[in-house]
């Protein structure tokens, strides 16, 4: 729910990252497999405003519906290809899926209904995001750009060139006046937001930049990188403030990829995790590190933050094993045995509880502090790709590799 957590749903594993971590995997773990319906669509085919649609599947049988009462889950069906991720605007108001079919699509919390279809990008979309007042949804692709979309025309704003290979995200600062993308290129860069017109290259780490983030007030920006290193950057001029070793391991494990940066709510902390299976807190000031929480020996890909700054979950991708931690003094609160690959983690909007999602095509809902399942939300027929909560966290929104999102009741019993 955090607005600044990064959202790319499938992280690209560097290719020894990948073999040191399936060699340990495969000789400890079987990840088990769903009953799974095959995903009909093309990847040539691409929705309109009048071919997207929703269907409402009742939870209660027809003679006890609440008359006016909202009815869930809610399915999102428009996308002619796998649902890559799914996000809330800040307001809740609206919903921004993005696809492998090279598309993104606005919806209407209240009715379900397509507003509008965001299409231009010839390659896979990685992310898409709202500005604060979701009036513009920037995305970014696989085709080498990222873009800026009138969330409710649809009508392409700007289109950001210059990144040489794929974008592995964007983001708008919190005055919806630049935007940062991160790029395969090695390089993350800052553009205006209204014009287009870069303004920094953020530069000098080496290989991809798997994530960038703005802080709260907009005044830095964190970036992610491959070879175990945290950049903390001026977001005006684009000099970097801090170098941030995430690795403390020697010889080869130190180019292992660094996949989380989350700033805290009151900006003066950045969390930090990779696949050298550590989580970081640094003092966004001083460049200190404030805690270093070992937690998870086949390292981590997913990592959230509580709203309130107090809690985090790291998530080990092919462990399917999750922890909560508190973010002040990194003791551990609870252990999740997920039992599958893990997607994505998502804190509720009041810390108190934790969705995760993956290779199961249902929603698990977890305590944050005992670690106790709440509730399982199914309906997926492959694997979720991605999870976000609203900002009441009353609701979930879920993206699939079945070509659908879906709006959940977040409270639903087990």
């Amino acid at each position: 729910m955090l607005k600044n957590r990064p959202r790319f749903a499938r992280p690209l594993l560097p290719l020894a990252s990948v073999l040191l971590i399936l060699g340990s995997a495969l000789s400890a773990c079987a990840v088990p497999t769903s009953n799974a319906t095959p995903r009909p669509g093309s990847t040539s085919t691409q929705p309109s405003a009048e071919t997207a649609t929703v269907t409402r599947e009742a939870t209660l049988p027809p003679d006890e519906e609440a008359p006016g009462e909202r009815i869930y889950p809610v399915l999102l069906e428009g996308h002619s290809d796998s649902v890559t991720s799914a996000e809330f605007s800040l307001d809740g108001a609206r919903v921004v899926t993005a696809s492998d079919d090279q598309t993104a699509i606005v919806w209407d919390v209240s009715t379900g209904a397509p507003i509008a279809v965001l299409r231009g990008h010839s390659g896979s979309l990685s992310a898409a995001h709202f500005d604060d007042a979701g009036a513009r949804v920037v995305t970014a692709a696989l085709d080498g750009t990222a873009r800026v979309w009138d969330a409710a025309s649809g009508e392409q704003l700007i289109g950001l060139t210059g990144h040489e290979g794929f974008v592995n995200g964007a983001r708008f600062d919190p005055s919806g006046r630049r935007i940062v993308t991160a790029g395969e290129d090695g390089a993350a860069r800052i553009w205006d937001a209204r014009t287009g017109d870069l303004l920094a290259v953020l530069s000098g780490h080496g290989g991809p930049v798997r994530s960038a983030v703005f802080h709260p007030d907009g005044s830095q920006i964190a970036t992610a990188h491959d070879h175990s290193t945290v950049g903390i950057w001026d977001a005006v001029d684009g000099s970097e403030l801090f170098v941030l070793p995430e690795s403390i391991l020697e010889g080869q494990y130190t180019n292992l990829a660094v996949h989380t940066v989350l700033f805290s709510p009151d900006g003066g902390r950045l969390v930090a995790a990779g696949e050298d299976g550590f989580v970081n807190v640094w003092d966004t000031e001083t460049g200190a590190n404030l805690l270093r929480i070992n937690a998870h020996s086949r390292g981590i890909t997913w990592a959230d933050l509580s709203p309130d700054g107090n809690r985090i979950v790291s998530a080990s991708y092919l462990a399917g094993v999750a922890s909560t931690w508190d973010a002040l003094d990194g003791s551990e609160l609870a252990t999740i045995e997920y039992g599958s690959i893990i997607n994505d983690v998502a804190f509720s909007a009041d810390g108190k509880s934790v969705a995760i999602v993956g290779s199961d095509p249902a929603v698990w809902v977890w305590d944050a502090a005992s670690g106790e399942a709440l509730a399982v939300l199914e309906g997926h027929t492959e694997a979720i790709h991605a999870v976000d909560y609203s900002s009441t966290g009353e609701e979930l929104v879920t993206s699939s590799a079945d070509g659908t999102a879906r709006i959940l009741n977040a409270s639903l019993p087990v």
